[in-house]
């Protein structure tokens, strides 16, 4: 058996286009791409990242290719996810598990993630950069909006356009230039329904952006009665 099967060999049969794969655990499986570039004179569509495998599946092919799951593209490591109990059914990561933080937008691989928008790339805690760039994506985010401090909130901003078979999108990047000494907050509209993010403020000495850090929950256009703001957070100070 395959996790993904592009094709049944039937009367009726019709080839998968392609599959785009990113941030999972693919563990105690045969492989996990069957029946790839078939019938004869197809091609399939397949993309692959910052997924955990585990280093004794026994095919890793890709039909008559030459490459391997592996290469399909960046981020993909061998590796035994080490689950808790697995056959209690606990299948928590330990801390020192290779699937913890080695996932897509540095998160865990596997779906024990949170939900809603991942933001990555923050400054650090401190810094003397004028420039931001943030990456906003997640498992099922296709949107979003955002705001800096109480500005405007933007028009609905689109991740990618769904799958792609020469290239599937899947993060965006919000890039704040000319930043002079201030305080400065990225928002993201939260319903009501999602959960709220925990500010942890880390206070340095002789500061120069202070950053605090929240998981940010995303809904693309909740209403307006609804609305809060889950916040990223920096602020350069004298």
């Amino acid at each position: 058996g395959s996790v993904v099967n592009f094709f049944v060999d039937e009367p009726t049969g019709v080839p998968g286009e392609g599959a785009y794969v990113a941030g999972n655990i693919f563990y105690d499986l045969p492989r996990i791409f069957g029946n790839v570039d078939l019938p004869a004179e197809t091609t399939t569509a397949i993309q692959a990242y910052d997924n955990l495998i585990d280093p004794e599946m026994v095919d890793l092919s890709l039909g008559n290719r030459l490459e391997t799951v592996l290469d399909l593209g960046s981020g993909n490591l061998l590796g035994n996810p080490g689950f808790l109990n697995e056959l209690r059914g606990d299948f928590r990561l330990p801390a020192a598990s290779p699937a913890i933080g080695n996932g897509f937008l540095n998160h865990n691989h596997g779906s024990d993630v949170p939900a809603g928008a991942w933001i990555s790339n923050e400054p650090e805690a401190t810094t003397s950069q004028t420039t931001a760039r943030l990456q906003v994506g997640g498992p099922g985010i296709f949107a979003y909006r955002y705001r800096v401090n109480d500005g405007p909130w933007s028009d609905d901003l689109l991740i990618g356009n769904g799958f792609d078979p020469v290239a599937t999108i899947r993060s965006s990047e919000i890039v704040l230039e000319g930043l002079v000494d201030g305080s400065y907050t990225v928002g993201f509209p939260v319903g009501i329904n999602f959960l709220h993010g925990t500010r942890l403020r880390r206070r340095l000495a002789r500061l120069t952006h202070r950053f605090s850090n929240v998981d940010c929950q995303d809904i693309t256009t909740p209403p307006a009665d609804q609305r809060s703001s889950c916040q990223q957070c920096w602020s350069r100070c004298p």
